[in-house]
């Protein structure tokens, strides 16, 4: 029992920590085109997107998560 709330406490503190500091890069290196913008407005769009696809999958955040953890959790049952 204490291996599993081990792996999964450092399964979410890791996802959490990755997704943010993924949204910081993120964040960090957009570059907003303003100019360009301007000429190709035609009518002003009927919807606003909120969340586009990031360069970061989920999948790959997720993946180094689970590893991570597992080495975690294996170390610490290796060292008791």
């Amino acid at each position: 029992m204490k291996k599993i709330l081990l792996f999964s406490v450092s399964f979410i503190i890791l996802f959490v920590a990755l997704n943010v500091f993924s949204g910081m890069l993120l964040t960090v290196f957009y570059q907003p085109d303003i100019a360009n913008q301007w000429s190709n407005i035609s009518k002003l769009p009927n919807e606003v997107v909120f969340v586009e696809n990031s360069s970061v999958s989920p999948f790959i955040i997720t993946m180094l998560s689970v590893i991570i953890a597992f080495v975690i959790q294996n170390r610490f049952a290796n060292a008791n």
